[in-house]
């Protein structure tokens, strides 16, 4: 796979325009101690006008923090969003994974999200989002994967309602099946006088008939920021609590800590913490507000591992997942999940019987989430 050193020198640039660096330490809790144990960091620098330039993920091995994936992120003049790309380190050079392009109406408005791969020939599209408008509000997002036989096919359609003032109530979720749009779920969603939205209702289409299935519930400060949230699943009789979350800020209004728990028959137990640290490069400017994480990605267990190990994500609403292993050398070597997926928590079991011992990586895409991780086979 060949290499692109220009990526890199795109991001030390990008790097010496910082004007503020947000650092993300994640500690996941250690099965037989119960206690927390930093093995993730992301940093994300921002430019003057408060968009990310920069995220860059390490992972904690051999007592320090090692690269693991980099994205870096183009601007239009007028601000927009136009490309972002995301490269992996290989222990010696930044190689390219993925981009996503982004081509915005006269209006502004984004319309067109291409996602593309890198492969042996160079970019490859494999699917855009196609956005419509009504009113000045998105109506409908159309997802299509590109097949080398067939072109461009349809794979899921989200058609979203609103009430009077503006406030996205009802999502419905089609998947594309025998030639035809099948409506496969709906999210009603809910929300205070001020506008928070405070729970989100999911039912799925089971042959014609409609059935609850999950429901998400969100608590709010008197700032209105995000204080709790809370998953849970309808069993038939009950509402079963799934995962939770709590963030704590600081005196201005900054998430400082997130605390995530997952729940099972002994009741609530720890998972997750994520801790924030913000670095003003300039004088008074004010940070970005690092938003809450409902999408992640975490560390396999066990790490290192022989021949099995599980992996785990949740994800913060339906989403179609590709779950995928690659080698040191970037060769992809399994495909875990390449399916729709609802909200919630998740776990992907590897078995890597027939692979050479060493170093992989194991990398997620949900919608625009993206992450990658590494994971160490004994032999």
């Amino acid at each position: 796979m060949r290499k692109y050193g220009w990526l890199f020198l795109f991001g030390m640039t990008s790097q010496l325009c910082a004007q503020s660096v947000t650092t993300v330490v994640g500690y996941s809790v250690d099965s037989a101690t119960q206690a927390f144990v930093f093995n993730t960091k992301t940093q994300t620098e921002l430019n003057v006008s408060g968009n990310t330039t920069v995220e860059r993920k390490f992972t904690f091995t051999n007592g320090e923090w090692a690269d693991v994936s980099q994205e870096t992120f183009e601007y239009s003049d007028s601000g927009l969003l136009v490309e972002r790309v995301q490269t992996q380190w290989d222990g010696a050079d930044w190689v390219n994974v993925s981009s996503q392009l982004y081509r915005y109406n006269s209006e502004g408005q984004e319309e067109v999200l291409t996602k593309q791969t890198w492969g042996e020939d160079g970019w490859q599209e494999t699917w855009k989002m196609v956005i419509l408008y009504t009113e000045g509000r998105v109506s409908s997002r159309e997802q299509q994967n590109f097949d080398s036989v067939y072109g461009w096919v349809n794979s899921v359609r989200e058609e979203l309602s609103y009430r009077e003032d503006g406030l996205q109530t009802v999502l419905s979720l089609f998947v594309w099946q025998n030639e035809t749009w099948s409506l496969s779920s709906r999210t009603t969603s809910v929300f205070d006088a001020s506008g928070n939205l405070l729970e989100e209702l999911v039912d799925v289409n089971a042959g014609g008939v409609w059935q609850t299935f999950q429901k998400i519930v969100r608590t709010y400060t008197a700032a209105n920021q995000v204080d709790t949230y809370e998953e849970a699943f309808w069993n038939g009789s009950e509402w079963v609590p799934s995962t939770r979350s709590q963030n704590t800020f600081d005196e201005q209004y900054r998430v400082v800590l997130t605390m995530f728990e997952s729940y099972d028959d002994a009741g609530w137990a720890w998972m997750w913490k994520d801790e924030y640290d913000y670095q003003d490069l300039t004088s008074g400017l004010k940070l970005a507000v690092t938003p809450l994480h409902d999408f992640y990605l975490a560390n396999n267990y066990p790490n290192p591992f022989n021949p099995s190990t599980e992996i785990r994500f949740h994800l913060a609403a339906s989403s179609h997942v590709t779950l995928t292993v690659y080698n040191n050398l970037g060769k992809k070597v399994a495909v875990l999940a390449n399916d729709f997926f609802a909200s919630g928590l998740h776990t992907v079991s590897f078995v890597a019987m027939d692979l050479a011992a060493g170093n992989y990586f194991y990398r997620i895409e949900a919608g625009d989430f993206t992450d990658v991780k590494k994971m160490v086979l004994l032999k």
